[in-house]
């Protein structure tokens, strides 16, 4: 693969609000992966519109398969197992 291809974006996940797609993002930037969302609210007028395509979660190919497995760890996480706050 040339290295202009691994620069291209991939959608690694949809999810229904901007809120969630933050969340996935902040996973992501919390592993080094950089990313960028991509939604259709009106500027943040209509949140609404994200529930009709909702929020896609576009990371770079090359860091395609490391997100995903960012995604499972996060899906994997216990509260009960997070320290005090």
């Amino acid at each position: 693969m040339r290295a202009a291809d691994d620069e291209k974006l991939e959608v690694l996940v949809r999810v229904p609000t901007m809120a969630e797609a933050e969340i996935v993002q902040g996973l992501l930037e919390a592993e080094g992966i950089e990313s960028a969302l991509f939604g259709n609210d009106a500027g943040g007028q209509l949140p609404s519109l994200d529930a009709l395509a909702g929020v896609a979660v576009l990371v770079r190919r090359a860091d395609l398969e490391r997100a995903r497995e960012a995604l499972v760890e996060g899906e994997e996480f216990d509260e009960d197992e997070a320290p005090p706050v």
